[in-house]
């Protein structure tokens, strides 16, 4: 997909650095995860909830660095074919997503409800803050930089 103003016109695959999302055609996003095969879904969910080695398909790649396990819900962040990111949350049935308002909600049986979150600054930070603030920027604190007062 390419976007076209009045004198530039830049692919988002290509140079993603001009957006603060790397989920840029949110139809495309939720076109993907409600087609997404029930089963290639279930075993994204249970690998992701056991901590297991996220599965790769032809449709998607998931992430398993960014996986993050709270409470109640589980998020990790999956690569699409057409080069976007999306952050996949998990959660108990009928329970809302932390990270904000999905764009999508698809239930897996009765053990889980599969929620796709566009992978945009809002969401990202949220990620940070409720589920992952180990990997999340934090202060240096008085931590020599640069090797000035070493």
């Amino acid at each position: 997909m390419r976007y076209q103003g009045r004198q530039l016109t830049f692919d988002p695959a290509q140079n993603p650095a001009v957006l603060d999302t790397v989920t840029w055609d949110q139809d495309s996003a939720v076109h993907w995860f409600s087609n997404l095969p029930l089963a290639e879904l279930e075993s994204l969910g249970q690998a992701a909830r056991n901590g297991d080695t996220l599965p790769t398909a032809e449709t998607f790649t998931g992430y398993g660095e960014s996986l993050a396990r709270g409470e109640e819900t589980t998020a990790f962040l999956v690569g699409l074919n057409d080069g976007q990111e999306v952050l996949v949350e998990l959660l108990p049935p009928g329970r809302p997503a932390q990270l904000g308002e999905p764009l999508y909600v698809r239930p897996v049986g009765s053990r889980f409800e599969v929620a796709c979150q566009p992978a945009d600054a809002s969401v990202i930070h949220r990620y940070f803050q409720k589920l992952n603030p180990r990997k999340g920027p934090r202060a240096l604190g008085s931590t020599a930089r640069l090797g000035v007062l070493e």
